[in-house]
């Protein structure tokens, strides 16, 4: 289920920003009280989303101004959540 979920966000790219932006937002405003829950969205986003958004990040498009563009904000996105972990 996890590698269709996974899939079907790369092919969209908007939505998988939305996706970290929400996972950003989430992890900088977890209850200190709930380690469970703290300590699986830190593994799920350090082994699934960060990988997946990585090659998000890496892959080219047709269109170098837009790809470099999303890629700043992509990246930016990606740095925040790294920091936060």
């Amino acid at each position: 289920m996890m590698d269709f979920y996974l899939t079907m966000l790369k092919d969209n790219q908007q939505i998988f920003l939305l996706k970290m932006i929400d996972r950003l937002h989430n992890l900088r405003s977890l209850s200190p009280k709930d380690t469970a829950k703290i300590e699986k969205q830190i593994k799920e986003t350090r082994e699934v989303l960060l990988p997946a958004f990585e090659d998000v990040i890496k892959s080219k498009h047709a269109d170098e101004d837009l790809y470099m563009r999303g890629k700043n904000v992509h990246q930016k996105i990606f740095n925040e959540v790294k920091k936060v972990l």
